[in-house]
C-alpha cells in the first residue's frame, strides 16, 4: 500500500538537499517577475489565436459558453417563481373558450412544466458541451439537479386553479356574458329599427 507520509518526507528531504548543494541558485529568470501573459492551459497550436481574442476584448468559446450558462441557469431558478406569480393572475381569457376554466389552468400549467422541464436538459447540455470543450481547471459551473428543481415548480405552482381565483374568475366572466348577451339584443334591435324604417 502506497504510504503518502513517507513519500512527501522523501520530497522534502529531496528538495531541501538540493537547497544546500545550491542547486536553486542562478537559475534562468531568477529575480525577474513571471511571464503570465501566455496560458499555459492553452495548446501551443492555439496561443497565438488566445493573444490575438484576448487583445480583442473577446472570450475563447469555452469561456463564453460558461457565461451564458450562468445566466440561463439563474433565468431557469427563476422561472418556478415567475410561473407561480403569474398562475395567481390566471384567468384563462387568452386560450381555447370550448375548455372549462379549470382544464384550462391544467392545460397552461402543464405547457409551462415541459417548458420548463425542457429548458433545464438544455441547460445540462450546454455544461455537458462545456465539459467536452473546455479546460476542467476553469470550469465553475454544474448541472442542474432536474429531480430538485421540478419538486420546487410542483410545491409552487398549484397543479389546481385556486377555488377563490376560480369563483372571482367565473363571476367576471359572468359579468362579461352577460354584457356580450346584451350589446349583442341591442345590436339586433338597432338592425330591425334601421330595416323598418328603410322599407316603411
Amino acid at each position: 500500500m502506497l504510504n503518502i507520509d513517507g513519500i512527501i518526507r522523501i520530497a522534502e528531504n529531496r528538495i531541501r538537499e538540493a537547497h544546500d548543494e545550491g542547486k536553486f541558485e542562478n537559475l534562468p529568470g531568477m529575480g525577474k517577475p513571471l511571464n503570465l501573459t501566455d496560458n499555459a492551459l492553452v495548446p501551443p497550436s492555439q496561443r497565438t489565436a488566445s493573444h490575438i481574442l484576448k487583445n480583442a476584448g473577446m472570450l475563447p468559446e469555452w469561456a463564453q459558453l460558461q457565461r451564458d450558462i450562468i445566466i440561463e441557469q439563474q433565468a431557469v431558478c427563476a422561472m418556478p417563481h415567475n410561473v407561480a406569480n403569474a398562475s395567481l393572475a390566471f384567468s384563462g381569457r387568452c386560450m381555447c373558450t370550448s375548455l372549462s376554466l379549470e382544464e384550462q389552468y391544467y392545460a397552461w400549467r402543464s405547457n409551462e412544466r415541459a417548458r420548463f422541464t425542457d429548458r433545464i436538459r438544455a441547460c445540462n447540455h450546454m455544461v455537458l458541451k462545456l465539459c467536452l470543450v473546455g479546460p476542467q481547471n476553469f470550469i465553475t459551473v454544474h448541472p442542474l439537479n432536474t429531480r430538485a428543481l421540478e419538486d420546487q415548480f410542483d410545491e409552487l405552482v398549484s397543479p389546481t386553479l385556486p377555488a377563490d381565483r376560480l369563483i372571482a374568475t367565473h363571476k367576471h366572466f359572468q359579468r362579461s356574458g352577460q354584457k356580450t348577451v346584451k350589446s349583442f339584443a341591442a345590436a339586433v334591435r338597432r338592425f330591425f329599427v334601421t330595416l323598418l324604417r328603410v322599407y316603411l
